[in-house]
């Protein structure tokens, strides 16, 4: 039987088709490229030992893209194709995210100085929150024991309040979008304050409320925002841009 003969475009779209249904791949390696074309694309190459693949992606819908530097080791979420004309292999990255604690504290340390220097940390723009609010925003995990201290505080502290409460999860691949939209939908309701909360963890745990979507998130929120993310102890983006942090 003869194998079937493909025109090159064909080829590469039969290839495109396969490689679709592989869905969303994560790739970990270390960044040894990084090039932005006119502000707009961002390309980059990871490596491990043996091998090496180029990723792009639009620069800003990748959060945190600017904390990224040569050296890191990354974990890369995307799609991966095959460009059509060129027939060259790439991943078109939704997310790429630090891998391991040394790589997030650096990415942390460039993401807070960048913000820094923006004013988005600015004490002078931090609202004060009411002594009794009524109207309270409450953005964590259904359950989560951060839940049930903050139900238990405020029924021993106050009542007649309303919580609107929008549940979340606080780390994963979902936390980051999850957060953001459940301030955004808060943010419609005329709210006195709110919170934003989750128990302790690694840097790897809290990772949510170090990137850069939510800490924009909560400096566009119409209604002040009140942070009491991991132990006393831990300072995340998110607990700097928000108006107050609970201790």
């Amino acid at each position: 039987m003869q194998n079937p003969i493909f025109s090159v475009s064909e080829f590469n779209e039969m290839l495109n088709f396969h490689l679709a249904q592989l869905g969303e791949v994560v790739v970990e390696g270390e960044i040894s490229r990084i090039d932005v074309s006119r502000g707009q694309w961002l390309f980059i190459t990871i490596k491990d030992e043996y091998a090496a693949v180029d990723v792009f992606g639009v620069a800003f819908q990748l959060s945190g893209w600017r904390a990224l530097e040569e050296g890191m080791k990354v974990h890369v979420y995307g799609v991966a194709s095959i460009h059509q004309r060129s027939g060259k292999f790439s991943i078109r990255a939704e997310r790429i995210v630090p891998a391991g604690e040394g790589a997030m504290k650096i990415a942390f340390e460039r993401l807070r100085s960048q913000l820094e220097k923006e004013g988005i940390f600015d004490i002078s723009r931090k609202r004060e929150t009411p002594r009794f609010p009524q109207h309270i925003g409450l953005v964590t995990a259904k359950g989560s024991q951060a839940y049930n201290d903050f139900i238990k505080v405020l029924k021993h502290r106050m009542g007649g309040m309303h919580i609107y409460f929008s549940a979340v999860s606080v780390q994963g691949v979902d936390a980051v979008d999850a957060i953001c939209a459940a301030l955004v939908e808060l943010n419609k309701r005329d709210l006195d304050v709110i919170i934003v909360c989750r128990g302790g963890g690694s840097m790897e745990d809290l990772a949510a409320f170090n990137d850069e979507k939510v800490v924009r998130a909560i400096f566009a929120s119409r209604a002040p925002v009140m942070t009491g993310v991991g132990h006393e102890g831990d300072v995340t983006l998110a607990d700097m841009v928000a108006d107050v942090r609970a201790s």
